[in-house]
């Protein structure tokens, strides 16, 4: 089995020789649709059926049109996953769609024969990858071993394809110079072994310090507060707001008390990371902030209605955004939406958003 780090191309092309020349293939997007034969060892079929698994189910703006040109690159590995396709894929809803994709449209069409041997196959691919780290190949182990008709497994393994694999190929030239580079941080092998000695660590600090919120307002917090008031003032369409004016408005005092949960949330994540004691790891509330903002940045830009409309919508956009650089985000612990809404939170602090232009 080839020693290929687990991607895009690495998991289809695993699958795609294997698949039966003629398949069954059901349209989920047209309810009336009867099943039609389709030749998926044909490149673009198979990466076609594979990407429509994520984002059969969304009708927004934004979602790309699977055309042949993008089947060929992602196999030639000279280009990423669309943008949208991956965050669709990080959504907590998606994994169930691909899971039931997968057990009509994939499972059905490998012959039994073989069905096996290709999980097999998968899952060398991800036991070979040492950069998922220990934790995540084990889980996958598991999930391989209790997978029923091997669905369940084969999604999980292409969603972290799409989410944390890298597809564009670097030639051996450009590895050579980047492994000759002093300058460089980190190689693929101490890149993996980061990542095993976060799971290490994440199976002994099992969570970050719970913080709660307290009655009354820290100091910490009074320049995202100051923020929220003046979001309130603006849709409220008064001078000024503060807790007393909100006393009289239980939406949005109860939005506050909301936003206070968010904040500390990843306040817990901020102070945890400083328990770690360990410099490749010290910084990574620093790499979730910039994760946030990168996902976030283009929403803020845009025009709303005002500045409680703002809030509501860069939020909702920090919820949808992938986080992969942010290493701990590999437990369930340091990362969450409410995590991601309070790190807007302190991203107004730090000047990065405002809700209100003065």
């Amino acid at each position: 089995m080839s020693n290929d780090a687990l991607n895009i191309r690495a998991f289809a092309e695993t699958i795609r020789s294997k698949m039966n020349k003629k398949s069954s293939i059901k349209d989920f997007d047209i309810d009336s649709e009867t099943p039609q034969s389709q030749d998926l060892s044909k490149v673009f079929r198979f990466y076609y059926h594979l990407l429509k698994s994520v984002i059969y189910y969304v009708e927004e703006d934004g979602v790309p049109d699977i055309a042949a040109p993008m089947a060929t690159q992602l196999k030639q590995g000279k280009t990423e996953v669309h943008p949208k396709i991956k965050e669709i894929a990080q959504r907590s809803e998606t994994r169930a769609k691909v899971v039931d994709y997968f057990s009509v449209n994939l499972i059905p069409n490998i012959p039994k024969s073989v069905l096996s041997t290709v999980l097999d196959d998968v899952d060398s691919l991800v036991q070979n990858d040492k950069g998922l780290g220990r934790a995540k190949r084990k889980a996958l182990k598991e999930l391989r071993t209790n997978s029923k008709d091997g669905s369940s497994y084969l999604a999980d393994v292409w969603l972290l394809a799409i989410c944390n694999g890298t597809n564009v190929a670097v030639d051996k030239k450009d590895k050579t110079d980047m492994g000759n580079t002093a300058d460089t941080e980190f190689s693929v092998e101490t890149t993996g072994g980061v990542l095993d000695k976060v799971d290490s660590l994440l199976s002994k600090l099992s969570r970050p310090p719970t913080i709660e919120p307290s009655e009354q307002i820290e100091e910490h917090e009074l320049l995202y507060i100051a923020a929220l008031h003046m979001a309130y003032s603006d849709v409220l369409g008064i001078e000024s707001c503060d807790e007393t004016v909100l006393e009289c408005y239980p939406i949005y005092k109860d939005d506050l008390a909301e936003q206070r949960i968010d904040y500390f949330a990843a306040y817990s994540v901020e102070r945890g990371v400083l328990e770690f004691n360990d410099s490749s790891l010290s910084s990574q509330f620093d790499v979730l902030k910039n994760e946030i903002y990168d996902g976030v940045k283009s929403t803020a830009k845009k025009s709303f209605a005002n500045g409680y409309e703002k809030l509501l919508g860069v939020l909702e956009q920090a919820v949808a955004v992938p986080v992969s650089l942010y290493v701990l985000s590999r437990s369930p612990y340091w990362i969450s939406n409410k995590i991601k809404k309070g790190t807007c939170h302190f991203l107004v602090i730090d000047g990065k958003l405002i809700w209100v232009s003065k």
